[in-house]
């Protein structure tokens, strides 16, 4: 006798080639004659699967015998191009089975209070994916969990408005696919507090032990239980690229063979490898030497690389320490203070926003908007030349020094202690009286104008904008970026004021002031003048990770798209990112930095971007890059003030340049191949 529901009979009526490796092959052999005697399974149907498999053994040239060299057998058998294979076969088979209210992608998961969940995971390698698309908070649930456990666990988890369940640690016996029936009744009783997607990396035909699935609001199979797998599924679930995977088999009476929602990408980061795009690793090795070298030659303690090519993560690492005592490694969500790329990921953006929104009118001038500038020599400044630093005003001004005497700051001015007086928080445990707030202003205000007109970089006019952006908002300069842009972008690492924000094992340190206040700086902004603006200013202030700049860098290279949403149209990015006033010697965009007019080889750029490249950098060593002509979103992060702004080795020695050079030279060499397509 011979069960229809036998794993060899199922196995060859889902069109199976092959059984690999049966529990009892004899067995499975007496099964399989013994169907085709009862017409459960054809002979035809067993010829036509052997015909296929010694084909392909043919065709392969097994018959031959060939010697096989067992050298290096393990680096040819998972070379580059296998495990990019593997990806690919991955991403086709992931399938979502359900997808209630079509809420698969995710499309505003800032909108929502989401937790992950993984049962039966050594690793978080599913959590750790998701935390670079949405802010979670991450648990974790062994198989074998006492009934108490998840009692606590199913209270903690009721709160969210969204828990992301990924089940691994599965197994393909069909009696329970290694699934306990601890784990199944608690996703069930999950769905009954709150909205679950679940992940399933594993067996499909082990859906049918999570019935009935009404309580479940989405499903995604990742067939298996790998961390490419999950991490994979985890990018999916945020449009990271299209879904288009079906159900190989029946598995309920529900979910049919043929069975998956398909989904489109939101132009999402996806995380990936070089060979994705056409470029091969070992191309890219240069990238480590430059970088270690830039810790052996003092020039940081650290660094965070990161590149996207066609709107893929080809290469994201981290180098060093927070600090030369070598205590703290780099990891991948460290958060740094960006500097002056402040005034792109912050007061650009703000600026755009109001532009594209008839706010404000960048050929107005200045003193329209902050009417106290109308009666002094900068009532004729226009926004635009301000963007493109050549308003003939200042570089900086070294506010503090006024309350410095003998190295000692005036006690009227600064206090160790915070009262109704001293509220503005420039360091720990320093704080500024209130009332001098306005003599950074008054002091802009009245600074004299430069004698000869032209560019000059300055970080005055940002103050500004900042101002403006407040005052034709009504918001907090820190909120109104947090509303429009990294909240619904997912940039939930950006922050002014890092120290009340995140612990400060997240945050690198930067520079040990010794004249100001005297103190190692971390987790409070590093310019001085941005100091004394209570942290938040338009030049200098925000702090972020290489993956938060990543995301609004794409997004402004999309076109102003991002996660299905556009922030920006064409035409104003194209006017704010284009070169203003080349015929004065201006390379600037407005708030954007551009490549040079005449290229030179120490230059603030690679010599290969291109002219409708756009970036920044900032000077506690950190940059960031677009460039749409090639697709290329290049960002490096470094503390390179710490312990001391001077030297400037990594000025002196070109790191940030050189390490995109690199990206530029892996591109050259893919396009000379003429083998690279994207999909």
């Amino acid at each position: 006798y011979v069960h229809p529901d036998s794993v060899e009979i199922k196995a060859l009526l889902a069109g199976n080639d092959i059984l690999i490796l049966p529990v009892d092959t004899p067995h499975a052999i007496r099964n399989i004659k013994n169907a085709i005697d009862k017409g459960i399974v054809s002979e035809t149907l067993l010829e036509e699967r052997c015909r296929k498999v010694l084909a392909y053994k043919f065709r392969s040239g097994l018959y031959r015998r060939p010697q096989i060299t067992v050298s290096n057998l393990n680096v040819d058998l998972n070379s580059e191009e296998a495990k990019l294979l593997n990806r690919r076969l991955i991403e086709a088979t992931l399938t979502i089975t359900k997808n209630s209210d079509s809420l698969l992608p995710f499309m505003r998961p800032d909108t929502m209070r989401i937790a992950t969940l993984e049962i039966g995971s050594k690793g978080n390698a599913f959590s750790d994916r998701v935390g670079n698309y949405a802010k979670a908070t991450t648990f974790t649930m062994d198989k074998a969990a006492s009934e108490e456990q998840m009692k606590r666990l199913l209270s903690n988890l009721e709160n969210y408005d969204m828990v992301l369940v990924c089940v691994r640690s599965t197994g393909q016996d069909p009696k329970e696919y290694g699934i306990s029936k601890q784990t199944r009744n608690f996703v069930q009783s999950l769905g009954n507090k709150t909205r679950v997607v679940l992940v399933l990396a594993g067996n499909p035909y082990s859906l049918s032990l999570f019935e009935p699935l009404d309580k479940i609001s989405a499903i995604m199979v990742a067939y298996h239980d790998t961390d490419l797998s999950v991490d994979l599924a985890a990018q999916a679930l945020f449009g990271a690229f299209r879904v288009t995977g079906e159900l190989p088999v029946s598995t309920t009476a529900s979910l049919k063979s043929g069975d998956g929602f398909s989904t489109e990408s939101l132009q999402r980061l996806k995380y990936s490898v070089p060979e994705e795009c056409g470029i091969e690793s070992a191309w890219l090795r240069n990238v480590d030497l430059i970088a270690m070298n830039g810790i052996a030659q003092k020039a940081y303690p650290g660094c965070r690389v990161m590149a996207v090519l066609d709107g893929r993560v080809i290469f994201d690492k981290s180098y060093g320490h927070h600090t030369y005592d070598r205590k703290q490694e780099v990891k991948s969500d460290d958060i740094y203070d960006v500097a002056s790329l402040t005034k792109i990921a912050a007061t650009t953006l703000s600026v755009m926003y109001l532009q594209q929104h008839g706010l404000i009118d960048i050929d107005q001038r200045v003193s329209h908007y902050l009417p106290e500038l109308q009666q002094t020599d900068k009532r004729n400044i226009i926004i635009r030349d301000l963007m493109a630093h050549q308003a003939n005003i200042q570089s900086w001004i070294p506010f503090y020094k006024k309350y410095l005497t003998n190295n000692v700051l005036d006690p009227a001015v600064f206090s160790t202690k915070k009262d109704n007086d001293f509220s503005i928080e420039v360091a720990k445990d320093l704080y500024m009286n209130n009332n001098y707030l306005p003599y950074i202003f008054d002091t802009i205000a009245t600074s004299p104008l430069l004698k000869k007109q032209g560019y000059l970089y300055s970080d005055l006019g940002f103050y500004w904008l900042k101002e403006i952006v407040e005052r034709v908002s009504g918001m907090p300069f820190d909120v109104f970026n947090n509303t429009y842009f990294y909240e619904p972008l997912g940039m939930h690492n950006t922050v002014f004021n890092a120290h009340k924000h995140f612990g400060l094992n997240r945050i690198v340190p930067t520079e040990d002031d010794k004249e100001f206040r005297k103190q190692l700086l971390h987790g409070f902004v590093h310019d001085p003048g941005a100091a004394m603006m209570g942290g938040v200013a338009g030049h200098a202030g925000l702090f972020s990770t290489a993956n938060d700049l990543a995301i609004v860098m794409q997004m402004l290279m999309n076109g102003g798209s991002y996660g299905g949403k556009q922030y920006f149209a064409p035409h104003v990015l194209d006017e704010f990112t284009r070169t203003q006033s080349p015929l004065n010697d201006n390379r600037r965009g407005l708030g954007f930095d551009k490549p040079q007019l005449k290229r030179e080889k120490d230059g603030p750029t690679s010599l290969s971007v291109s002219n409708s490249s756009f970036g920044h950098s900032g000077f506690t060593g950190v940059y960031a890059w677009a460039d749409p002509e090639v697709n290329l979103v290049y960002i490096f992060l470094s503390n390179r003030v710490h312990p001391s702004a001077t030297p400037n080795n990594l000025g002196k020695l070109n790191i940030r340049t050189a390490i995109h050079q690199v990206f530029y030279d892996a591109i050259e060499k893919r396009n000379a191949a003429g083998i690279y397509h994207l999909e």
